[in-house]
């Protein structure tokens, strides 16, 4: 499972800071956090760079209290109108942008069209804080309802329980091998259909979790550093909320919202999957954005120790160039 730490430092944050770095620490810029979460990414941000705002964005928002504690703390230590978060998904980045934030700014600092982020930053995969409570339905290890939706207020949104009791062999197969990368996605998605048909419909996260644990020979979990129903739990969670889907959007907004030659994009990522979209991303619109790290950003040993969760990270970052997109 892609998992993020509540903490700052999944990957140091000397690395971050050279990636989101700007030259005049005392300039009003404004950022966003595309995941808020704990606010780890902003709190940081704030100190850098004291005359800027953050305008924060967590899907969670208004369904963990635990995220409004955060907001409240950065805001009695900063200052309210440093911070403003947002209660939606950052799929919806450009129309939150070019709707809210844009109206809000001064005459003189508005730019032609709607290039007013100087950086942003996305933090993927599930957090500490949801993984952490087993009624939110993403720990294989803590009991509760197969909900796994991030938002579970989005009745758009298909619970895991809906997708695991309803879907048909064939596209579970194809959900587990394609969000989860899992080589035995035949056997599990087979054995998933069994058991409701034969035990009795799925309603709880460790039913899910037993049941491939009893499916995987002793040997291959032995072998393997990871709890057998990693994978299949990921799968799940990308297929309920849409979480590429939703990525790949947000990455398109970005282009239409970066300041254009200074704005700067950083992508920490915790699978291949969100990596190769970001990877791609950056690839295809190389006209609208060159790379700022020759290489890719990955914890060192350090980081791992003091973060074990890190030890997948993997961080992109890029600059927005002066091309405006025609398309726009």
């Amino acid at each position: 499972m892609t998992q993020r730490s509540n903490k700052h430092a999944k990957i140091g944050p000397s690395k971050k800071s050279t990636c989101i770095k700007k030259n005049d620490h005392e300039e009003q810029f404004i950022f966003i956090d595309a995941t808020f979460g704990a606010g780890g990414y902003t709190t940081e941000i704030l100190k850098m760079y004291p005359n800027s705002k953050v305008i924060g964005i967590d899907t969670d928002y208004y369904s963990n209290p635990i995220i409004q504690q955060h907001e409240k703390l950065i805001h009695d230590k900063f200052g309210k109108d440093r911070l403003e978060v947002y209660g939606v998904n950052f799929r919806n980045l450009k129309q939150l942008v070019t709707e809210t934030i844009l109206p809000k700014l001064d005459v003189k600092q508005k730019p032609i069209g709607s290039h007013v982020i100087d950086g942003i930053v996305f933090d993927l995969g599930v957090s500490s804080m949801q993984l952490d409570y087993g009624h939110r339905g993403f720990s294989f290890l803590r009991d509760g309802p197969l909900d796994m939706r991030m938002n579970p207020s989005d009745e758009n949104c298909p619970t895991a329980r809906e997708v695991l009791n309803n879907m048909s062999e064939l596209d579970l197969r194809m959900i587990i091998a394609k969000f989860g990368e899992e080589e035995n996605a035949s056997k599990i998605a087979k054995s998933i259909v069994h058991y409701r048909n034969n035990v009795k419909p799925f309603d709880t996260t460790l039913e899910l979790a037993n049941l491939i644990e009893s499916i995987t020979p002793f040997k291959d979990r032995k072998k393997k550093k990871i709890h057998p129903a990693t994978k299949t739990f990921q799968a799940i969670r990308i297929y309920v909320n849409d979480e590429l889907g939703a990525l790949a959007t947000a990455l398109d907004a970005t282009r239409d919202v970066l300041k254009l030659g200074t704005g700067r994009l950083v992508v920490v990522s915790y699978h291949s999957l969100e990596d190769r979209i970001a990877k791609e991303f950056i690839k295809e619109n190389n006209t609208y954005f060159k790379k700022v790290t020759k290489k890719l950003v990955t914890p060192d040993e350090e980081e791992i120790e003091t973060n074990v969760r890190s030890r997948s990270a993997k961080l992109r970052c890029a600059q927005r160039t002066d091309v405006v997109d025609s398309n726009i």
